[in-house]
Protein backbone atom coordinates (compact mmCIF):
# COMPACT_ATOMS: atom_id res chain seq x y z
CA UNK A 1 0.00 0.00 0.00
CA UNK A 2 1.57 3.32 -0.97
CA UNK A 3 2.94 5.06 2.07
CA UNK A 4 1.47 8.42 1.10
CA UNK A 5 -2.07 7.22 0.37
CA UNK A 6 -3.28 8.06 3.87
CA UNK A 7 -5.81 6.22 5.98
CA UNK A 8 -8.59 8.64 4.98
CA UNK A 9 -8.49 7.36 1.40
CA UNK A 10 -9.10 3.81 2.66
CA UNK A 11 -12.02 4.72 4.91
CA UNK A 12 -15.05 2.76 3.86
CA UNK A 13 -13.17 0.32 1.61
CA UNK A 14 -14.63 -3.15 2.10
CA UNK A 15 -12.72 -5.93 0.38
CA UNK A 16 -13.56 -9.61 0.02
CA UNK A 17 -10.87 -12.22 -0.66
CA UNK A 18 -11.41 -15.96 -1.06
CA UNK A 19 -9.37 -19.10 -1.40
CA UNK A 20 -10.89 -22.21 -2.98
CA UNK A 21 -9.63 -25.50 -4.37
CA UNK A 22 -12.03 -25.97 -7.27
CA UNK A 23 -11.04 -29.62 -7.95
CA UNK A 24 -10.62 -28.81 -11.64
CA UNK A 25 -13.01 -27.64 -14.33
CA UNK A 26 -13.31 -24.08 -13.10
CA UNK A 27 -14.47 -23.19 -16.60
CA UNK A 28 -17.60 -25.29 -16.08
CA UNK A 29 -18.09 -24.14 -12.49
CA UNK A 30 -17.31 -20.43 -12.96
CA UNK A 31 -20.71 -19.54 -11.49
CA UNK A 32 -19.55 -21.07 -8.20
CA UNK A 33 -16.75 -18.51 -8.12
CA UNK A 34 -18.96 -15.60 -9.14
CA UNK A 35 -21.52 -16.31 -6.41
CA UNK A 36 -18.86 -15.70 -3.75
CA UNK A 37 -19.10 -11.99 -4.62
CA UNK A 38 -15.41 -11.43 -3.97
CA UNK A 39 -12.93 -8.92 -5.31
CA UNK A 40 -10.01 -11.35 -5.40
CA UNK A 41 -9.93 -15.15 -5.47
CA UNK A 42 -7.07 -17.62 -5.08
CA UNK A 43 -7.96 -20.89 -6.81
CA UNK A 44 -6.14 -24.21 -6.63
CA UNK A 45 -6.41 -27.08 -9.14
CA UNK A 46 -7.67 -24.87 -11.94
CA UNK A 47 -6.38 -25.35 -15.46
CA UNK A 48 -4.75 -22.88 -17.86
CA UNK A 49 -8.05 -22.56 -19.74
CA UNK A 50 -9.43 -20.74 -16.71
CA UNK A 51 -7.42 -17.70 -17.84
CA UNK A 52 -9.51 -17.40 -20.98
CA UNK A 53 -12.74 -17.97 -19.06
CA UNK A 54 -11.89 -15.20 -16.60
CA UNK A 55 -10.73 -12.70 -19.20
CA UNK A 56 -13.84 -13.19 -21.30
CA UNK A 57 -15.77 -11.98 -18.25
CA UNK A 58 -13.55 -8.96 -17.69
CA UNK A 59 -11.52 -10.42 -14.83
CA UNK A 60 -7.74 -10.15 -14.58
CA UNK A 61 -6.11 -13.55 -14.19
CA UNK A 62 -2.72 -15.14 -13.53
CA UNK A 63 -1.85 -18.84 -13.54
CA UNK A 64 1.06 -21.14 -12.83
CA UNK A 65 1.20 -24.91 -12.92
CA UNK A 66 3.24 -28.02 -13.54
CA UNK A 67 0.52 -29.99 -15.31
CA UNK A 68 -3.06 -29.50 -16.45
CA UNK A 69 -3.90 -28.28 -12.95
CA UNK A 70 -2.33 -25.33 -11.23
CA UNK A 71 -2.74 -22.23 -9.14
CA UNK A 72 -4.66 -19.15 -10.25
CA UNK A 73 -5.24 -15.61 -9.03
CA UNK A 74 -8.36 -13.80 -10.22
CA UNK A 75 -9.33 -10.14 -9.79
CA UNK A 76 -12.79 -8.72 -10.45
CA UNK A 77 -13.07 -5.72 -12.81
CA UNK A 78 -11.81 -2.64 -10.99
CA UNK A 79 -8.86 -4.54 -9.53
CA UNK A 80 -5.58 -5.50 -11.17
CA UNK A 81 -2.81 -8.08 -10.73
CA UNK A 82 0.86 -7.82 -11.66
CA UNK A 83 2.77 -11.07 -11.29
CA UNK A 84 5.91 -10.97 -9.16
CA UNK A 85 9.01 -13.12 -9.59
CA UNK A 86 8.85 -16.58 -8.01
CA UNK A 87 10.91 -19.72 -8.39
CA UNK A 88 8.63 -22.43 -7.02
CA UNK A 89 5.44 -23.85 -8.51
CA UNK A 90 3.52 -24.00 -5.25
CA UNK A 91 3.14 -20.25 -4.79
CA UNK A 92 2.06 -17.41 -7.04
CA UNK A 93 2.72 -13.83 -5.87
CA UNK A 94 1.23 -10.70 -7.38
CA UNK A 95 0.93 -7.00 -6.71
CA UNK A 96 -2.72 -6.03 -6.37
CA UNK A 97 -3.79 -2.65 -7.72
CA UNK A 98 -7.13 -0.93 -7.36
CA UNK A 99 -8.88 0.65 -4.39
CA UNK A 100 -6.15 -0.92 -2.20
CA UNK A 101 -2.59 -1.90 -3.15
CA UNK A 102 -0.88 -4.83 -1.46
CA UNK A 103 0.81 -8.17 -2.17
CA UNK A 104 -1.34 -11.24 -2.74
CA UNK A 105 0.25 -14.69 -2.62
CA UNK A 106 -1.59 -17.81 -3.68
CA UNK A 107 -0.43 -21.18 -2.33
CA UNK A 108 -1.12 -24.80 -3.23
CA UNK A 109 0.86 -27.52 -1.45
CA UNK A 110 1.79 -29.88 -4.26
CA UNK A 111 2.13 -33.63 -4.03
CA UNK A 112 5.52 -34.11 -2.31
CA UNK A 113 6.72 -36.28 -5.21
CA UNK A 114 6.25 -33.33 -7.57
CA UNK A 115 7.61 -30.65 -5.24
CA UNK A 116 10.42 -32.75 -3.73
CA UNK A 117 9.29 -31.27 -0.41
CA UNK A 118 6.66 -32.27 2.16
CA UNK A 119 3.43 -30.28 2.35
CA UNK A 120 4.45 -28.41 5.54
CA UNK A 121 7.96 -27.80 4.19
CA UNK A 122 6.54 -26.11 1.09
CA UNK A 123 4.52 -23.81 3.34
CA UNK A 124 7.50 -23.12 5.61
CA UNK A 125 9.66 -22.18 2.64
CA UNK A 126 6.94 -19.82 1.49
CA UNK A 127 6.66 -18.20 4.93
CA UNK A 128 10.44 -17.77 5.07
CA UNK A 129 10.33 -16.00 1.71
CA UNK A 130 7.46 -13.79 2.83
CA UNK A 131 9.40 -12.74 5.92
CA UNK A 132 11.66 -10.74 3.60
CA UNK A 133 8.71 -8.81 2.18
CA UNK A 134 7.43 -5.64 3.80
CA UNK A 135 4.05 -3.99 3.62
CA UNK A 136 0.52 -5.41 3.65
CA UNK A 137 0.37 -8.98 2.39
CA UNK A 138 -2.28 -11.69 2.10
CA UNK A 139 -1.36 -15.37 1.78
CA UNK A 140 -4.08 -17.88 0.99
CA UNK A 141 -4.42 -21.39 -0.23
CA UNK A 142 -4.77 -25.12 0.22
CA UNK A 143 -2.04 -26.18 2.67
CA UNK A 144 -2.84 -29.90 2.60
CA UNK A 145 -1.96 -30.11 6.29
CA UNK A 146 -3.77 -29.57 9.57
CA UNK A 147 -2.04 -31.15 12.60
CA UNK A 148 1.63 -31.61 11.67
CA UNK A 149 3.95 -29.79 14.08
CA UNK A 150 5.52 -27.95 11.12
CA UNK A 151 2.07 -26.74 10.02
CA UNK A 152 1.27 -25.43 13.50
CA UNK A 153 4.65 -23.69 13.57
CA UNK A 154 3.79 -22.12 10.21
CA UNK A 155 0.69 -20.57 11.76
CA UNK A 156 2.82 -19.18 14.60
CA UNK A 157 5.35 -17.85 12.09
CA UNK A 158 2.71 -16.04 10.06
CA UNK A 159 1.21 -14.55 13.22
CA UNK A 160 4.66 -13.36 14.31
CA UNK A 161 4.98 -11.62 10.94
CA UNK A 162 1.75 -9.74 11.69
CA UNK A 163 -0.23 -11.93 9.27
CA UNK A 164 -2.43 -14.24 11.36
CA UNK A 165 -5.00 -16.69 10.07
CA UNK A 166 -8.19 -14.73 9.40
CA UNK A 167 -10.39 -17.71 10.27
CA UNK A 168 -8.77 -18.26 13.66
CA UNK A 169 -8.81 -14.56 14.37
CA UNK A 170 -12.54 -14.47 13.60
CA UNK A 171 -13.59 -17.69 15.33
CA UNK A 172 -11.12 -17.62 18.25
CA UNK A 173 -10.90 -21.42 18.15
CA UNK A 174 -8.18 -23.98 18.73
CA UNK A 175 -5.95 -24.97 15.84
CA UNK A 176 -6.82 -28.48 14.64
CA UNK A 177 -10.10 -28.04 16.49
CA UNK A 178 -11.88 -25.88 13.92
CA UNK A 179 -15.67 -26.33 13.81
CA UNK A 180 -15.82 -25.55 10.06
CA UNK A 181 -14.11 -28.07 7.75
CA UNK A 182 -12.82 -26.86 4.39
CA UNK A 183 -12.01 -30.26 2.87
CA UNK A 184 -13.82 -33.60 2.83
CA UNK A 185 -11.40 -36.45 2.16
CA UNK A 186 -12.59 -38.78 -0.59
CA UNK A 187 -15.68 -36.52 -0.81
CA UNK A 188 -16.97 -38.05 2.44
CA UNK A 189 -18.80 -35.97 5.02
CA UNK A 190 -17.39 -38.05 7.86
CA UNK A 191 -13.77 -37.26 6.90
CA UNK A 192 -13.58 -33.47 7.38
CA UNK A 193 -10.42 -31.37 7.71
CA UNK A 194 -9.60 -27.67 7.92
CA UNK A 195 -6.70 -27.18 5.50
CA UNK A 196 -7.60 -24.06 3.48
CA UNK A 197 -6.43 -20.80 5.07
CA UNK A 198 -6.18 -17.06 4.54
CA UNK A 199 -3.49 -15.10 6.37
CA UNK A 200 -4.22 -11.36 6.42
CA UNK A 201 -2.58 -8.25 7.94
CA UNK A 202 -3.29 -7.93 11.65
CA UNK A 203 -3.74 -4.18 11.29
CA UNK A 204 -6.61 -4.61 8.82
CA UNK A 205 -10.12 -4.75 10.16
CA UNK A 206 -11.78 -8.14 9.86
CA UNK A 207 -15.53 -8.01 9.35
CA UNK A 208 -15.90 -11.77 9.26
CA UNK A 209 -14.95 -15.07 7.62
CA UNK A 210 -17.40 -17.34 5.82
CA UNK A 211 -16.78 -21.01 5.05
CA UNK A 212 -18.77 -22.90 2.44
CA UNK A 213 -20.82 -25.99 3.24
CA UNK A 214 -20.55 -29.66 2.38
CA UNK A 215 -24.11 -29.52 1.03
CA UNK A 216 -23.41 -26.71 -1.43
CA UNK A 217 -20.06 -27.85 -2.77
CA UNK A 218 -19.16 -31.46 -2.01
CA UNK A 219 -22.52 -33.19 -1.97
CA UNK A 220 -23.24 -31.53 -5.33
CA UNK A 221 -19.87 -32.85 -6.63
CA UNK A 222 -18.53 -29.39 -7.44
CA UNK A 223 -15.45 -29.81 -5.25
CA UNK A 224 -14.17 -31.76 -2.26
CA UNK A 225 -13.10 -28.36 -0.87
CA UNK A 226 -15.29 -25.44 0.13
CA UNK A 227 -14.30 -21.78 -0.20
CA UNK A 228 -13.06 -19.61 2.65
CA UNK A 229 -13.98 -15.93 2.27
CA UNK A 230 -12.66 -13.06 4.40
CA UNK A 231 -14.30 -9.64 4.42
CA UNK A 232 -11.70 -7.02 5.31
CA UNK A 233 -11.38 -3.29 5.90
CA UNK A 234 -7.79 -2.29 5.08
CA UNK A 235 -6.13 0.15 7.46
Amino acid sequence: MPGDSGSDELAGVLMRIATWNCAGQLEINWASLEVLNTDLVIVQECGPDSLQTARERGWTALWTGVSSKGLGLFARPGWGLRELHHEESWWLPARVTGPVEFTLVGFWALTPKLAQQSYPRQATMTADWLAEMSGPLVLGGDFNSWDAPAHLRLMDTMASQGRPSAYHRDRVCERNGEPDPTYFHLWKRDQPYHIDLLFTPAEWGLEGVQVGSYTDYTQTRISDHVPVVATLTPA
